[in-house]
């Protein structure tokens, strides 16, 4: 930290637990030795410090200021990608240990919530000794029972991708209640996305697509405050005819954002 916030680099003499010399490697004469001060030696004291004012120009380039460094002083202001990750890490743990997990996680939702249904999926690889994770799903007790006793006889269902390493997908099915509020049922976590999955398992079911997902993509060629209203009018219609309207006047106004 003193190399770092100085400007110059050191060299270590000597390195141990009880025991650090450290030079200037430009031989200018800046010397440091620090010690154990107690008998567990566990904390380092300075003994000597020679060669002050320490008058080397200031280095831009530092091996003590790493990614390890960098991760620990500015988790969320640096942009280095290894300095990211190690950050990230520090905060969140890492993904593999926490998948690995999974199966603890699911066993003790089972023991702790009679009525529960929770699965995991695995592969075996001849790369890996342990299993690769493939897909999990969990619906608790509460869930099924308030969607049989108190929602509406409808399912929807939701996806959204995972950014992390692992990547994959989060699904979720939602039913309504009695005041017409979003009810979670169930969610899995799967490496293919909800379209695929009802393309292969309800082929020719409708389909619809989340209209403020497609108006994020939208707006990042077209920031037309008239277009953005052309575009919610229309996906807001109740009516086929008003719909087809609306989508003949932004063919009018735009036909690149109608195509």
């Amino acid at each position: 930290m003193y190399s770092i916030l100085n400007g110059f680099e050191v060299t270590f003499t000597k390195n141990d637990k009880d025991k650090v010399v450290a030079i200037c490697p430009n031989k200018c004469g800046w010397r440091i030795y620090a010690s154990g001060y107690n008998e567990n030696k566990v904390t380092l004291q300075v003994k000597s410090i020679k060669g002050l004012p320490h008058e080397c120009p200031w280095s831009f380039k530092n091996k003590s200021a790493n990614s390890r460094w960098l991760s620990k002083m500015f988790k969320e202001e640096i942009a280095d990608h290894s300095a990211k990750e190690k950050a990230e890490e520090a905060v969140k743990g890492s993904c593999a240990k926490q998948y690995a997990k999974l199966r603890d996680y699911c066993a003790t939702l089972l023991q702790r919530n009679p009525g529960l249904v929770a699965f995991i999926v695995t592969k075996k690889s001849q790369l890996c000794k342990s299993p690769i994770f493939k897909r999990m799903f969990v619906i608790f007790t509460a869930q099924k029972e308030g969607f049989v006793n108190a929602c509406r006889l409808v399912i929807g269902l939701d996806a959204c991708p995972l950014k992390g390493i692992m990547r994959g997908q989060l699904m979720s099915a939602i039913g309504r209640d009695a005041n017409n509020q979003m009810f979670l049922i169930a969610m899995a976590l799967v490496e293919f996305g909800l379209i695929d999955c009802i393309e292969n398992k309800y082929p020719g079911v409708e389909h619809r697509f989340y209209v403020r997902h497609m108006y994020a993509n939208f707006k990042l060629k077209f920031k037309d405050k008239h277009l953005r209203d052309l575009m919610w009018v229309a996906a807001r219609a109740y009516l086929p005819s008003y719909y087809e309207s609306k989508m003949r006047e932004l063919q009018t106004v735009a036909p690149e954002a109608h195509a």
